[in-house]
């Protein structure tokens, strides 16, 4: 992780100093050139490299837990962890639908079954940055060329029309013991929909709140990982209790809710944006980043 200093963050800045920033960076690069060195092979083997970050540890650490009451960050983990969430639940439930009759798949069958899942995720790695770029930069055209980040949650209507019915049909199928192919290529349907779902969800972190996208992140992945962990637990015996049909059809119902929640995040993400930043309770709760909390005192940061 490289920090540069503050001022250079021009898009995060409240004030305009580009003079300053010409002669700061004039200076910069010659200091850049005198102290950058590059780490030999035994230096890059060290399992400890210094501290990263200009803060302090403990702002590190409590600064995601005060981002869980973000709109964003809620959004972001309903349609990302989600998804992902369910993703897992399939892979933890393979062995237990597939090595059974009439099925009896042996370990190669079930790695067989990934098949469909992997081009799924590797088709979606080129889809989505494109669909991604190229929505937001028609909107953008059509909004009077100004962008907004919320044109980032459009990336919700190819998960709604390729991945829901991917659940739905891998439950159904499942449950009908049809050929291995059609349960397998309804999870690659899953699978290209986890990966978009990230994409959506990074890239309108990213773009909504930029300031404190790094502590956004990290408050997004924790909500992810209790999410995908707990449901590890109950997974298992929920398919043996309902059927993985009655299951996924459940899950199905979930994820389609939570795609009709971006579209109540698309229509109100600039008032919730602009709410939070007049809020602030990452500020409120004095574990803003301090460089930029002095920018928006009027420093220069």
């Amino acid at each position: 992780m490289y920090n540069r200093p503050a001022i250079f963050d021009t898009d995060t800045s409240s004030q305009e100093n580009l003079s300053e920033l010409d002669s700061h960076l004039d200076s910069s690069l010659a200091a850049s050139t005198e102290q950058e060195q590059k780490h030999t092979f035994t230096q890059q083997l060290r399992l400890f490299n210094g501290r990263f970050s200009s803060e302090s540890p403990l702002r590190c650490i409590l600064a995601p837990f005060v981002l869980f009451m973000y709109p964003a960050t809620i959004w972001a983990f309903l349609f990302q962890g989600t998804f992902i969430t369910w993703g897992i639940s399939v892979s933890i439930i393979l062995a237990q639908v597939f090595a059974a009759p009439p099925f009896n798949f042996d370990a190669a069958q079930l790695g067989y079954m990934y098949s469909a899942p992997f081009l799924g995720a590797l088709l979606s790695y080129f889809v989505a940055g494109i669909f991604s770029d190229s929505a937001a930069k028609y909107m953008a055209k059509r909004n009077n060329n100004i962008y907004e980040p919320e044109f980032r949650i459009l990336l919700v209507i190819p998960v709604a029309i390729i991945s829901l019915p991917g659940i739905y049909a891998f439950g159904a199928a499942a449950e009908a013991h049809t050929h291995w192919i059609v349960p397998s290529i309804c999870y690659g349907l899953l699978t290209f929909g986890v990966v978009m779902s990230c994409t959506a969800t990074f890239s309108y972190v990213l773009d909504a709140h930029r300031d404190i996208s790094v502590e956004m992140m990290v408050s997004l992945l924790l909500l992810k990982n209790f999410w995908a962990f707990g449901s590890t637990f109950f997974v298992n015996d929920w398919v043996v209790a309902q059927g993985p049909k009655k299951v996924f059809f459940i899950i199905g119902g979930i994820q389609s809710a939570v795609c009709a929640v971006s579209v109540a995040m698309y229509i109100g993400g600039k008032v919730q944006r602009n709410a939070v930043r007049r809020w602030n309770p990452l500020m409120r709760a004095g574990l803003y980043p301090k460089a930029l909390e002095a920018e928006k005192m009027g420093g220069v940061g």
